[in-house]
């Protein structure tokens, strides 16, 4: 399964060995990640709300995450939604349930606060099940990198 940006749009589609690409699919908006758990795919989309001003750019709100079979069909009909501050983040399996790990960034009481935020989600079974995040990392300024 291979996924690619088209005009801001995040698509994908099956490869097979003999190099037969299946139909596109539309995944999202955005960047993406891909990430195979050896029985499924799970593709998670950067989702953007509206900007704060006219010229600003919009501002990542969540990740959109689909489930996509073997074959390459979707799990799921409708995409996931998942809360997750910061523009970016890097999916990894253990083979039983994903990872998601972003960079981020918080104002609080004490300033600016920066870190990795992890959290699991498994994605067997008709729905997603997905930890409360967890902040590891933290530093006061902002990384000069993406989330690994």
């Amino acid at each position: 399964f291979v996924t690619w940006g088209e005009m801001g749009v995040l698509r994908g589609a099956m490869v097979s060995e003999a190099g037969v690409v299946s139909p596109a699919l539309d995944l999202g908006i955005g960047a993406g990640e891909v990430s195979w758990d050896r029985t499924r795919f799970l593709v998670a989309a950067i989702e953007y709300s509206g900007s704060i001003c006219g010229t600003c750019s919009p501002s990542p709100r969540g990740l959109s995450l689909r489930r996509i079979a073997a074959d390459g069909t979707p799990i799921d009909k409708v995409p996931v939604f998942l809360e997750l501050p910061g523009a970016s983040f890097r999916i990894a399996t253990s083979g039983r349930e994903f990872v998601i790990a972003s960079d981020v960034g918080r104002y609080g009481s004490g300033g600016h606060q920066y870190g990795i935020e992890v959290r699991s989600v498994r994605a067997d079974g008709p729905a997603f099940q997905g930890s409360h995040p967890s902040t590891v990392f933290p530093w006061i300024r902002p990384a000069a990198g993406r989330a690994a």
